[in-house]
C-alpha cells in the first residue's frame, strides 16, 4: 500500500516498469504483465485504441489521476504521429510521438486518465505496432495537475497551425544559437500562480540541420544539457519536465540550423508538490565533454549487455539523502548497433520494459523517471552495440517516509 504522510498526498508513486499494452502477437514478441492488452493487432490510420490502466501494473484501481508511461512506436508503414489523451474526452490538437516509416521511436508520456481509468491512443496514419510501459502514477490530489494536452507553442504559420489561445504561434523557425521565451502560467489549464514546473511535450519539426534543443527556466543562464536531439529534416518529440522561471516563462534554445518548434502542455506541478524541479544538469557524458561536477565524464560507451551505474544522489541538485526517484533526460549518441536502454533502481532486478530504443548511428533522447537504489545510483542497461550516452537530471521526488512506492 501507499503510506500517505500527514502533510498531504505524495506527488509521484514509482513502480517497477512493466508492460501494459503491446499490439504485437506473442509470436512476434508481444507480452504484457498480466496477459491483457496483447496481440490487439496494428493500429490503423485514424484509429483509436482504448487502454485500461487503473488497477494494473501497480497503478491503483482508484485514486490515480495520471500515469507516467513509456510509449514505443514499432515499424510504422508511413510517417505520422500518436496522441494520448483521457479516454472519453475529445481528441486534442496535440501530439506525443512523431515517427517516420520503419522507425522504432520511444517517448515518455504523462497521461491524464479518463473517468473509466483508461487512456485513448490515436494514430494519425498508416499501420503501427505500439508498446506501452508504466513507470509510475500521480494521485488525484497530490500537487500534480494533469491536463488534456494543449498546444502552447507553434512556430509554423498557416491554416491549422494554432495554439490554444493564439499566443506564441506563427513566429517562424528558431535559428541557430537562438532562444525563444514561452509564457506558461495561465495558459492551457496551467494556473496563473503557485506553479513550479510544467510537464510538456516538445517537438522539433523539419529541422534544417543536426542540432538539439535545451529547455530551461526563463530568466536564467542556459545549462550544459539537452532535451531533444535531431538530424536535418527530422521531426521528433520528447517529453520534458521544465522548471518555470521567476518571470513565469520557460526558454527554449536551438543549437544550430533552423527548426520549427511545437510545445504541448500536459500538466503542472504546484508549489506544494513533492517534485523539486531543477535547471538541467549533466550527470553522465560518454564523450570528452564535461559533466556538472567532473564526475562520470569521458567514460566511453556502454557495451552490449552491460549496465552503467549512474551516480545520482548528491549531484546536480539532487540531495545526498532523501531522494527516492529522479527525472532524467537520457540521450544515445551514435550506438554501433540497434537496441534499447532500460533504467531501473541500482541493485534491483532488470524489468521487462525499455526506456529508449535506437538504431545504429542514431542520436535520440527520451525522458525517464527512475527509482534510485539504496546506493544512491540508477542503473542503465544497454541491450546491444557499443552505446555512448549523455544523462541530464531535471528533478527529483522525495524518499520513503514521505511516500512509499506502490508494491508489486
Amino acid at each position: 500500500m501507499i503510506t500517505v504522510p500527514s502533510n498531504g498526498s505524495p506527488t509521484f508513486n514509482s513502480v517497477s516498469p512493466v508492460r501494459l499494452s503491446d499490439t504485437r502477437t506473442t509470436i512476434d514478441g508481444g507480452a504484457t504483465v498480466d496477459s491483457q492488452q496483447v496481440g490487439l493487432g496494428k493500429l490503423g490510420g485514424g484509429g483509436v485504441d482504448v487502454v485500461p490502466i487503473a488497477g494494473r501494473g501497480g497503478v491503483p484501481a482508484t485514486g490515480a489521476g495520471a500515469v507516467a508511461l513509456n510509449v514505443t512506436v514499432i515499424s510504422p508503414t508511413v510517417g505520422g504521429f500518436l496522441t494520448l489523451y483521457p479516454s472519453g474526452s475529445p481528441r486534442p490538437n496535440a501530439s506525443n510521438i512523431n515517427f517516420v516509416a520503419g522507425a522504432i521511436v520511444p517517448n515518455m508520456v504523462i497521461a491524464k486518465l479518463g473517468t473509466d481509468g483508461s487512456i485513448a491512443v490515436f494514430n494519425s496514419q498508416g499501420l503501427i505496432d505500439v508498446a506501452i510501459d508504466v513507470v509510475g502514477w500521480f494521485p488525484v490530489s497530490g500537487g500534480y495537475g494533469p491536463l488534456n494536452p494543449a498546444r502552447i507553442v507553434e512556430t509554423r504559420s498557416g491554416q491549422g497551425y494554432t495554439t490554444i489561445d493564439g499566443r506564441s504561434q506563427g513566429g517562424g523557425a528558431l535559428g541557430g544559437s537562438q532562444s525563444i521565451s514561452v509564457p506558461v502560467l495561465g495558459r492551457g489549464g496551467v494556473p496563473a500562480s503557485k506553479v513550479t514546473a510544467v510537464a510538456i511535450n516538445v517537438t522539433a519539426v523539419e529541422a534544417g540541420a543536426e542540432s538539439y534543443l535545451t529547455v530551461f527556466p526563463g530568466g536564467t543562464s542556459r545549462p550544459n544539457a539537452s532535451n531533444l536531439n535531431f538530424r536535418g529534416g527530422q521531426t521528433i518529440a520528447n517529453m520534458v519536465i521544465a522548471k518555470v522561471g521567476a518571470n513565469g516563462t520557460i526558454s527554449i534554445y536551438n543549437n544550430s540550423g533552423s527548426v520549427n518548434v511545437v510545445v504541448d502542455v500536459v500538466g503542472w506541478f504546484s508549489s506544494t508538490s513533492q517534485l523539486t524541479s531543477l535547471s538541467p544538469a549533466r550527470l553522465v557524458e560518454s564523450r570528452a565533454l564535461e559533466t556538472v561536477d567532473g564526475r562520470q565524464q569521458n567514460i566511453g560507451g556502454i557495451w552490449s549487455g552491460q549496465t552503467l551505474s549512474i551516480e545520482v544522489a548528491g549531484r546536480g541538485g539532487v540531495p545526498a539523502t532523501g531522494a527516492r526517484a529522479v527525472a532524467l533526460n537520457v540521450t544515445v549518441v551514435g550506438s554501433t548497433g540497434a537496441g534499447y536502454l532500460t533504467a531501473f533502481a541500482s541493485g534491483g532486478s532488470v524489468p521487462g520494459a525499455s526506456n529508449l530504443n535506437f538504431v545504429a548511428g542514431q542520436t535520440v533522447a527520451n525522458m525517464v523517471i527512475a527509482e534510485i537504489g539504496p546506493d544512491g545510483n540508477v542503473s542503465l542497461l544497454n541491450s546491444n552495440g557499443w552505446t555512448p550516452v549523455a544523462v541530464d537530471v531535471v528533478g527529483w521526488f522525495p524518499a520513503a517516509g514521505t511516500f512509499r512506492p506502490q508494491s508489486q
